[in-house]
């Protein structure tokens, strides 16, 4: 599971950087630079990432009840 939200999670930010909705703090401005988001990224993928979920308390009723009530 780690490996595929890894991968859907990066390619989403990617493709949010190419069409420009998102911005950088001061600090961070650097990363408004495509090569220097594009190592971000390399580096990122390289990580090992470990994903935590859990059955839902109440079942996926709720969960989709949840996702209605928060406008996902």
């Amino acid at each position: 599971m780690s490996t595929v939200y890894k991968g859907k999670y990066l390619s989403y930010i990617e493709k949010a950087f190419n069409n420009n909705e998102l911005t950088f703090p001061e600090k961070l401005k650097m990363l408004s630079d495509k090569h220097n988001f594009k190592s971000l990224l390399i580096i990122s993928a390289q990580k090992e990432w470990v994903v935590y979920s859990k059955p839902p308390f109440k079942g996926p009723f709720w969960v989709v009840r949840y996702f209605l009530m928060v406008g996902i």
